[in-house]
């Protein structure tokens, strides 16, 4: 069971308001709102046990150091019941406050304890008042700090809402320029095509103009078939557009067909289309021989035929059976000079984009980076709109700013709504220590005025440890600014920072509780 001076000071008030008129009992190590129980047990010559109420002893055993009651209720003013037990420091001028029961007569005036009730009288001096003194002037220079930052935060809502409402204007105008720039890309798109073909045709009738110019220089009317089969294996996977469809209107007129399985350009085998033909109907009449059905359809053949016929069969073989043929590396074949300088000037300009088509083409990139570029920063706009800001929009401010603390060899920078990192010296970059991960506002104002936090997470690995992270602890102060930084634990950063962003009412309220709480107090001793 608690003891009931372990409390606050502040939540005494109404006990002490209803026990006002109770006479003190001069009990060593209990507040004053614990008289009223004291009091009693007094008179009735008996003590009960607060955590046990079966256990009662005759009342002069209260504090004659033995412990009798197991929550140490019975020896406020001893050490016989450490650890357990309690002893309270009234703390007159000052605030009083409860220390461990194993604490007093050890010889060591507690700084808690400013009355050196703690220890035997005249051991320990009571500095209470001055304390209390400094304590006031403290807290006179705190309040002024938050008056200060309320003003100032009062001006950062001011730029916040003007800041807002530029914002949600450019927004409207960025998503009314989109439609536009959508409308934009299509026209463009469907004009470049537009263009494109153009430049296709007329690329087309250069390309003809160029293969008949070719065709006209090459002679290839006037060629026969050997010298066409030729002049196609030396230019046979040569580059060019208007070369191409001059080896069509070579092949067409020499009878030239692709091997099956070869393409252009690859070094495919090339023969006469009458060869080919020739060689089927060499086959058939081989098997008609073999058959014995050749003669049979010529009739006799006379005897001194037979050997020019049989010579002619080899050759016939020969030929048919020269299968392996293929024609020479056209690379290995160097093409006169005259003739390289003919193909070259068929194919020079071929390629070149019309300038309209170019146009079309710059207007198209020009129309999708506008477009890309507008809708980017919708994305980035509304995403923004997704962060806290605080009440008012207080913290809006801190937008797109950072603020630094240099600690020994690292500057510790902390950059609100984005990232934080360790930087080294004077590198431009550091180690991550976390993207941002938001803001956390707890219920209520607690002690020394923070109730913020910036959350910063996922930073880089530490080696064999966790991902480093930062918790920045937001307090209310006059100016914008880190105050310190440690690492707790590793990889795990703590970060203190001051901002009038923080500042408000709350804070002021929760510094008269304290100060009615202690006034209460202190005007029933």
């Amino acid at each position: 069971m608690m003891i009931l001076w372990t409390l606050p000071v502040y939540t005494l008030v109404a006990v002490i308001a209803i026990s006002a008129e109770a006479s003190p009992v001069d009990i060593l190590g209990i507040p004053r709102s614990a008289d009223p129980l004291y009091a009693a047990a007094k008179a009735k010559g008996k003590f009960t046990c607060q955590s046990d109420k079966k256990i009662v002893i005759p009342f002069v055993q209260v504090n004659d150091n033995y412990c009798d009651c197991p929550d140490g209720s019975d020896e406020p003013g001893t050490s016989a019941c450490a650890p357990q037990g309690r002893f309270y420091c009234v703390n007159e001028g000052h605030v009083g406050a409860s220390i461990p029961s194993s604490k007093v007569n050890d010889g060591i005036c507690e700084l808690a304890c400013c009355d050196g009730s703690d220890e035997a009288p005249g051991l320990c001096p009571n500095t209470c008042r001055e304390i209390a003194a400094q304590k006031a002037k403290e807290r006179a220079a705190w309040r002024q700090v938050v008056e200060e930052g309320m003003a100032k935060k009062k001006q950062y809502m001011r730029d916040a809402s003007a800041m807002m409402e530029a914002r949600y204007k450019e927004l409207a105008s960025l998503q009314a320029q989109k439609v536009g720039l959508e409308k934009k890309v299509a026209d463009a798109r469907i004009e470049k095509e537009s263009e494109e073909g153009k430049e296709n045709v007329k690329r087309d009738e250069a390309m003809e103009q160029a293969a008949t110019t070719l065709i006209s220089g090459l002679k290839i009317e006037s060629l026969g078939q050997e010298e066409l089969v030729s002049l196609h294996r030396k230019l046979k996977g040569r580059p060019g557009k208007a070369l191409r469809r001059v080896l069509e209107e070579i092949r067409g007129k020499a009878g030239i067909e692709e091997v099956e399985g070869e393409e252009e350009g690859e070094g495919g085998e090339q023969r006469p289309l009458s060869d080919i033909a020739a060689k089927e109907e060499m086959e058939k009449k081989m098997k008609e021989v073999k058959e014995g059905t050749f003669h049979d359809q010529l009739g006799p053949v006379p005897a001194e035929d037979e050997d020019e016929d049989a010579e002619g069969d080899e050759d016939d073989d020969e030929e048919i059976e020269d299968d392996d043929y293929s024609p020479p590396d056209a690379a290995q074949e160097p093409l006169d000079p005259a003739l390289v300088s003919l193909l070259e000037a068929a194919e020079e300009g071929l390629d070149e984009p019309s300038a309209g088509a170019e146009a079309a083409r710059q207007a198209l990139k020009d129309a999708r980076d506008e477009e890309r570029t507008v809708r980017e920063r919708i994305q980035e706009m509304e995403a923004e709109s997704q962060d806290d800001y605080g009440d008012g929009y207080a913290f809006y401010l801190l937008r797109g700013k950072c603020f630094s603390k240099t600690v020994n060899k690292y500057r510790y920078e902390m950059c609100p709504y984005k990232e934080a990192q360790q930087v080294e010296g004077s590198a431009a970059r550091g180690t991550s220590l976390g993207k941002w991960g938001g803001m956390e506002q707890s219920n209520g104002t607690v002690a020394g005025g923070s109730s913020f936090k910036f959350l910063f997470r996922k930073g880089q690995q530490c080696w064999n440890g966790p991902e480093r992270s930062l918790t920045v602890t937001v307090e209310c102060g006059v100016e914008d600014q880190v105050v310190s930084v440690e690492e707790p634990s590793m990889c795990e950063y703590a970060m203190t920072f001051k901002t009038p962003a923080a500042c408000s009412p709350a804070l002021l309220e929760w510094d008269d509780q304290e100060a009615a709480g202690r006034e209460a107090f202190h005007s029933e001793l």
